[in-house]
């Protein structure tokens, strides 16, 4: 009997999900999250690529990104891009990286920003801007003002799930929230819930501790790191812990002091988590490079510009199978990735000699 690839992938989806089914339900029936080693043996016949689509940011437009505060979100087509150089604007690029206008003025009214922290998007085209003032701003998709209300606390990163309520990052301090990292809210900014593993103490010395890189997967988990860590926690929609990933690299060795891109040496982070497929995501860490354990020497600018990031740090891409816990593939490339943009594209920056920014946006593709 001839074999057929569309039935052969569908049947391996439908027994990853069954695994998938069985671990919660078994980490369910102990009240225990189960915590695993990913295993490391990559697909040898997948081939995991990295092309760039488009470039973001010329000396003719009137604006240009930054790479600070950087958030872009996909359009269909064209991309839609936050940064600190424009605070409270939104900028707007084609497919090509043609500026295209831009959403959104200074201010509090409707329409209006002060510091857009968050770009995210939503169900039915919408996308869900975070300000600064704890606002959030649900554009339709003609990136008209839908409707605005006010999130409880100030948050560092969201995400829609599909029932359309939002999860975020945040630091409170109050005492029912204190040492949660991840925050549910319904779709109108109601609490609902915190939820993550609690830090009960803080530590100077581990900033992260209480904050997470998070996606949502297509069946409302939800897998959340923190930054200094390859630990891949693993959480139902309803916020309960079910198991845990660990990735034990010698390029992310586990640390007792923080330490950031200066002085020397330079750190491991995970600067970004996607959903790249119904049961695959996409980890996206920055490592330093092997040569380059050194701090930045007086006269060679400011240590955080991105032309010194991206000479301390290359970025390493994997793709990680939660169900099964195996690493499928990973790519290492020059630079240290900003965002992690959609389920397959990311962002790097680079400086050109004339000061401007440039955002490049890369498609990432797992072939077989």
């Amino acid at each position: 009997m001839a074999c057929n690839p569309v039935r052969n992938r569908i049947t391996k989806r439908i027994v990853a999900s069954l695994v998938l089914f069985l671990l919660l339900a078994s980490s369910g029936t102990s009240g225990q999250a189960v915590e695993r080693r990913i295993d490391t043996s990559q697909c040898r016949e997948c081939r995991l690529s990295v092309t760039r689509i488009a470039t973001l940011g010329s000396l003719a437009d009137s604006v240009s990104p930054n790479w600070f505060g950087l958030r872009v979100v996909p359009l269909e087509p064209g991309f839609l891009v936050s940064s600190s150089s424009v605070p409270n604007r939104l900028l707007r690029y084609d497919e090509r990286g043609r500026l295209l206008g831009t959403i959104g003025r200074p201010g509090s009214g409707p329409g209006e920003y002060q510091l857009i922290l968050e770009v995210t998007p939503g169900n039915n085209d919408s996308i869900f801007v975070l300000d600064a003032s704890r606002r959030v701003t649900v554009l339709d998709s003609k990136f008209r003002a839908a409707r605005t209300f006010n999130l409880p606390l100030h948050p560092r990163s969201a995400a829609v799930d599909a029932p359309g309520d939002l999860v975020i990052t945040a630091t409170d301090y109050s005492r029912e929230r204190a040492g949660w990292p991840l925050h549910l809210l319904r779709a109108d900014g109601q609490y609902k819930m915190p939820f993550g593993k609690r830090n009960p103490t803080i530590d100077p010395n581990r900033p992260s501790v209480d904050r997470r890189k998070f996606t949502i997967l297509k069946s409302g988990d939800i897998i959340a790191s923190r930054p200094d860590r390859y630990r891949l926690e693993l959480y139902r929609p309803d916020g309960t812990h079910i198991g845990e990933l660990v990735r034990n690299a010698p390029w992310f060795p586990d640390r007792s002091f923080e330490a950031a891109a200066y002085p020397n040496p330079p750190s491991p982070f995970i600067e970004g988590l996607a959903a790249f497929t119904t049961d695959l995501v996409l980890v996206a860490a920055v490592v330093p490079e092997v040569p380059t354990h050194r701090s930045i020497q007086r006269g060679e600018g400011h240590p955080t510009t991105v032309t010194h990031l991206n000479r301390l740090y290359d970025s390493i891409i994997e793709i990680i199978n939660p169900a099964s816990g195996k690493l499928v593939k990973a790519v290492r490339i020059d630079g240290y990735v900003i965002d992690v943009v959609s389920p397959n594209i990311i962002a790097t920056a680079e400086e050109t000699q004339e000061g401007l920014v440039r955002i490049h946006v890369w498609r990432v593709d797992l072939t077989r």
